[in-house]
């Protein structure tokens, strides 16, 4: 593995931000974490746990855009070796997956392609867990080891529609980034950009 992800481990081990503090039954049922290293780590029951549960967020937005939902490309994207994974899971034998955030070290768009950034692909919660500022908190974990490893930007896209989510977002800190969609005008017509590229400036 990276000397990157090796440093996100570390972090996560050293647990700045409390993450044991939700470890008990402060929801409906006891919760334990789990930092995935690398997609490459990650069993495949567990990667198509992940995929499902975009499909049950998120399957909605996805058909409603231009992308489409499409699972044999979303698993390729998710099964990249540098894709890092923060799991949780039910804390019992059965161990199920209700919540996870994937994201990538990687470079920014153009013209600023030799600015690295981590970028969050995914964040999704079952309902179950939703509420209780777990979803900011994994946000804070992505931006904290951002800046451990001396990046100073952070990136996310959020569908359009989902004007809870953007909301949330801007409430961070995070907005629009100068390589998101612009509407298209037509003749006729308007037709919006169904999703936004943002992004934080970490201090």
């Amino acid at each position: 593995m990276s000397k990157t992800s090796d440093a996100v481990k570390k972090l996560f081990d050293a647990d700045p931000l409390g993450f044991a503090a939700y470890e008990t039954a402060y929801f409906d049922r006891p919760i334990e974490f789990q930092f995935v290293r690398s997609a490459l780590e990650l069993p495949l029951n567990d990667l198509r746990a992940c995929l499902e549960m975009v499909e049950y967020t998120a399957g909605a937005d996805y058909r409603a855009s231009s992308i489409g939902w499409k699972p044999t490309e979303k698993i390729q994207e998710m099964g990249d070796k540098d894709m890092m994974y923060l799991l949780v899971r039910q804390a019992d034998a059965d161990s199920r997956i209700l919540g996870f955030m994937s994201f990538m070290f990687t470079f920014d768009e153009p013209p600023a392609v030799e600015r690295e950034v981590v970028y969050m692909y995914e964040i999704h919660l079952l309902h179950l867990l939703r509420g209780r500022g777990l979803g900011s908190q994994l946000i804070n974990f992505l931006e904290v080891a951002a800046s451990r490893c001396s990046v100073t930007k952070t990136m996310l896209t959020v569908f359009a529609a989902n004007e809870g989510a953007r909301r949330l977002y801007e409430k961070r800190g995070y907005v629009k980034d100068s390589c998101s969609p612009e509407d298209r005008k037509m003749r006729k017509r308007v037709i919006k950009a169904d999703y936004v590229i943002m992004s934080k400036e970490l201090a």
